[in-house]
């Protein structure tokens, strides 16, 4: 009874972190409910979509952290709240609502699997 017990409990540990997401994901959430620009773009490919108010455009990676500096020093994040995290078959997205000071902000995020890790290649606040 015990051996089948532990089976049980050794099963469940398995399927239940077959559904945890990429440290990158979560390092993602973090650094967007910090409203840490320079920890998120830690985890920029080397060209983002980028659409925050008044930029709707690819930029390479140093352009986006720039970008993202100057919209989340404009917006000063309060929260994040996360509706969703999914799988693709080339990566993950998050929606989500980013709350700041003066305005909310509907949340995408996008990502790409690159040598092994999750990369944003888009990144909208509408």
């Amino acid at each position: 009874m015990k051996a089948f017990f532990s089976s049980i409990l050794v099963f469940s540990a398995i399927i239940l972190s077959s559904f945890q997401n990429p440290v990158e994901i979560d390092n993602i959430i973090t650094a967007v409910k910090k409203g840490n620009a320079a920890q998120l773009s830690l985890n920029f490919d080397q060209k983002v979509m980028v659409i925050v108010p008044g930029v709707d455009k690819s930029y390479s990676a140093q352009q986006s952290s720039l970008i993202m500096q100057k919209f989340l020093a404009t917006y000063k994040v309060t929260d994040f709240i996360v509706s969703k995290i999914g799988k693709t078959s080339t990566g993950y997205f998050i929606t989500g609502s980013l709350q700041t000071k003066t305005d909310t902000f509907g949340t995408s995020i996008t990502t790409i699997k690159v040598s092994g890790s999750e990369r944003i290649n888009a990144i909208s606040f509408f």
